[in-house]
């Protein structure tokens, strides 16, 4: 939880050297994948490592415990299920994401800059100034559409909120079965993470700067959407329930979305079905 949200904040020289020390993990785990792999592209192979790295982090972010040893074991069945996930195809070239168009409502332009800048930087080192530079108006110019910078956080965070459960919405309107609506919320929440890398940044690393009552919808928002996600598997599959069940789902959460913010797995052709089939591997 500390890299997802500090690591913004270190100096470019820390930064980098944090960088090398994680890339040579991955490398690491990449080169333990391969000779059992040999089915997969070195992209795959990076792609899973990179996912297996996530179920552990996932730890941060368990709001429920298990005794140590079952807790471990959980994660490492979980990671396990992840490296034999069947074999899929991932492009090693990449496209860079695509230039988003400026939305003619100069409030909408303030909200979407905001949220880029406030991902890259972190919301307490980006000024009023900073986004009104940035959409081409000088800074008091931006209080003639938004009250203040807290606004423009909790409007991001709102309506990120509100993708994911009319995504949620989606997927138990147009499924049969609960297993079949746990993989649509799947792919809707990598589609989601895909294109909107920037605000999953704040959803996980700026809450804490919205108001008591903002963060508290927030909080409400979230814990809500996940435990749908426990309660689909727990139907979907009967011998997942409580603690593991959640345990299992947040794992799935993770991998999403650390994989969507590393540039160039996100932008590798073939890399949101790559992304679903991991998920469904340990989300049957």
């Amino acid at each position: 939880m500390l890299w997802h949200r500090e690591a913004r904040h270190m100096t470019p020289g820390h930064r980098k050297a944090f960088q090398t020390q994680v890339d040579a993990i991955v490398q690491a785990i990449t080169r333990s994948l391969q000779p059992a792999r040999s089915d997969l592209s070195s992209r795959a192979c990076e792609l899973l490592a990179w996912a297996t790295l996530a179920v552990f982090l996932s730890a941060s972010f368990h709001r429920k415990e298990l005794p140590g040893e079952e807790f471990s074991s959980l994660l490492a069945d979980t990671a396990l299920r992840v490296a034999e996930v069947p074999p899929f195809e991932l492009d090693p070239a990449t496209r860079p994401d695509r230039s988003r168009l400026r939305p003619l409502s100069r409030k909408e332009a303030l909200i979407t800059t905001a949220t880029a800048l406030f991902a890259e930087r972190g919301y307490g080192s980006v000024s009023i100034d900073d986004i009104g530079k940035t959409v081409g108006i000088t800074g008091p110019s931006v209080y003639n559409h938004v009250a203040s910078k807290n606004e423009l956080l909790e409007t991001a965070i709102r309506r990120g909120g509100a993708h994911l459960m009319l995504g949620l919405d989606a997927a138990l309107t147009d499924s049969a079965t609960p297993s079949e609506a746990l993989h649509k919320l799947g792919r809707s929440y990598i589609d989601f993470a895909s294109a909107h890398y920037h605000l999953v940044t704040l959803l996980i690393s700026d809450s804490q700067h919205l108001t008591p009552s903002a963060l508290e919808e927030a909080v409400a928002t979230q814990r809500d959407y996940l435990s749908e996600w426990t309660h689909l598997l727990s139907q979907a599959t009967p011998r997942i329930q409580g603690t593991p069940a959640s345990i299992r789902v947040q794992s799935a959460i993770t991998i999403v979305n650390t994989t969507a913010r590393v540039a160039h797995l996100r932008q590798s052709p073939g890399y949101r079905t790559a992304i679903s089939a991991v998920l469904n591997q340990i989300l049957p």
